[in-house]
């Protein structure tokens, strides 16, 4: 439709639930046995995650050191910081 423009998606505070757990190795940290892993189908827009923790997507896998942190924008982008 010319001219039309798209509603961003509702941002919410969103605490999802691991998917699973796996052992992971970060260098400032060593291995973590319970890592959290989080399926991205999962995390809604407004979700909070602080790493250490591992984000499968369908074509790669964004893993989150300790002490790093990413939120799901809008537009289910991710906004990383770290640490």
């Amino acid at each position: 439709m010319p001219g039309a423009t798209l509603e961003p998606a509702t941002v919410r505070d969103h605490e999802p639930a691991p998917d699973r757990y796996r052992p992971a190795y970060f260098k400032e940290a060593g291995v973590i046995e319970k890592t959290p892993v989080f399926q991205s189908t999962a995390l809604a827009p407004g979700t909070n995650i602080v790493g250490p923790a591992i984000i499968e997507e369908p074509l790669t896998t964004l893993v989150l050191c300790p002490g790093s942190c990413v939120q799901v924008s809008a537009h289910r982008n991710y906004e990383i910081e770290l640490d």
